[in-house]
């Protein structure tokens, strides 16, 4: 796990009040593997972090967020994006880097067929989500997910 991102001396996730020490990050690249990995990482800093009742949440609108940057924004396998997660107030902050300076857009509803559920997914669970351009280039996505008091393990 990575404790600071620093992407072309833009510090994102210090403008983002996630530098505590409750930061996990992943780098991802456009293979299937990135989300498996997405959720592994969410899973074990979640736990890590005694935050339980909301992980289904968080694991999904982080794939979501991943999926999503994968889908529209790494044209070329040699790309790659960060995930970042962190603690911030009574929620996690999930973030996700991409090269694209594209906004993300949510389908209309009747454009939905099998696909393109993401961003309404992460729409109706988040309580709060947007994006905002890079710097040097490219966009984070976050989203900010309740999760309440850190509590111990219901098992």
């Amino acid at each position: 796990m990575v404790y600071a991102l620093k992407r072309g001396g833009h510090d994102w996730t210090a403008a983002m009040g996630l530098a505590s020490g409750r930061l996990a990050s992943l780098r991802y690249g456009a293979e299937a593997e990135s989300v498996a990995g997405t959720r592994r990482l969410m899973e074990e800093a979640l736990r890590r972090w005694s935050i339980h009742s909301s992980l289904d949440d968080v694991v999904l609108v982080a794939t979501e967020l991943v999926t999503n940057a994968i889908r529209h924004a790494l044209q070329d396998p040699a790309e790659r994006g960060w995930l970042a997660i962190g603690l911030r107030g009574t929620g996690v902050i999930c973030a996700v880097t991409d090269p694209s300076a594209d906004p993300p857009v949510i389908s209309p509803p009747h454009a939905i067929v099998e696909s393109g559920y993401g961003l309404h997914i992460v729409e109706q669970i988040s309580e709060s989500w947007g994006h905002f351009a890079m710097a040097d280039s490219g966009k984070v996505v976050w989203a900010q997910i309740p999760v309440g008091a850190a509590q111990p393990a219901p098992w």
